[in-house]
C-alpha cells in the first residue's frame, strides 16, 4: 500500500510540474504580445493566488507548495507526516501491550489471559499505559498542527510572491549614541539606529 501511495504522489507531482512548465511557456509567449498592445505591466503577470494555494494544501498537503513552485517543500511535509505516523503507531502498539498487561494483572475473573510484562507490578504497568496513551494522543495533535502549518505556509508563500522587493525599499542601520540613566547618573553608550526608506 505505501508503494502505491508513493507512486501515485510522484506521478501526481510530475503532472503538476509539467502543467507549471506549460503555463510558464504560455506566459513567456504572451508577454511580447502584451508589450505590443501596450498593456503589459507588473500587475499583468499572473501571480499565485493565495486562496487557491490554501485550498490545494487543505485538500492534499504539499499541493499548495507545488502550485507556488516550491517543489522542494512537499518531501519535507510528507517526511513530517511519516514521522508522526510512525510515532502514533509505535505508541499505540505499546499502549495496547501495557493495557493487556494491566488487564491481566487486575482482572481476576479471567486468569487465562497472558501477561506480556509479568516482571512489572500493577502501578508500573499503569504508568506506562497512561504514558503511551498520552504520547499517542499528543502525536495526533502534533500531526494536526503540522497539517495546519502546511496550509498556512502555502497561503503565506503565495502572498509573499506579491511582496515588493524593489530597490526603492531599503533598510538602513547606522551607529548612534545611546543615552541612558542608571542610579541617577547619565551614561553614554553605543547604539544602533534602524530606519526604513520607501
Amino acid at each position: 500500500m505505501p508503494l502505491r501511495l508513493v507512486l501515485f504522489l510522484s506521478l501526481w507531482l510530475s503532472v503538476l510540474k509539467v502543467q507549471a512548465q506549460i503555463q510558464s511557456e504560455i506566459l513567456q509567449d504572451s508577454i511580447p504580445e502584451l508589450k505590443k498592445r501596450g498593456i503589459f505591466n507588473h500587475d499583468s503577470i499572473p501571480w499565485p493566488n493565495p486562496k487557491i494555494a490554501f485550498k490545494l494544501s487543505a485538500i492534499l498537503p504539499g499541493a499548495g507548495q507545488v502550485y507556488n513552485k516550491g517543489y522542494w517543500k512537499p518531501p519535507i511535509i510528507y517526511a513530517g507526516f511519516g514521522v508522526f505516523s510512525y510515532l502514533i503507531l509505535n505508541h499505540h502498539a505499546q499502549f495496547k501491550l501495557y493495557r493487556s498487561s494491566y488487564i491481566a494483572k487486575t482482572d481476576t475473573r479471567s486468569p487465562i489471559r497472558t501477561d506480556p510484562y509479568p516482571q512489572f507490578n500493577v502501578n508500573a504497568v499503569q504508568l506506562q499505559r497512561n504514558f503511551h496513551r498520552q504520547s499517542r494522543d499528543m502525536m495526533f495533535l502534533m500531526g494536526a498542527v503540522w497539517y495546519a502549518l502546511n496550509i498556512v505556509e502555502a497561503f503565506v508563500d503565495a502572498h509573499m510572491k506579491h511582496f515588493d522587493v524593489s530597490e526603492e525599499i531599503t533598510l538602513q542601520v547606522t551607529p548612534a549614541p545611546l543615552f541612558y540613566q542608571s542610579q541617577g547618573t547619565a551614561h553614554l553608550g553605543p547604539g544602533l539606529r534602524v530606519g526604513f526608506r520607501f
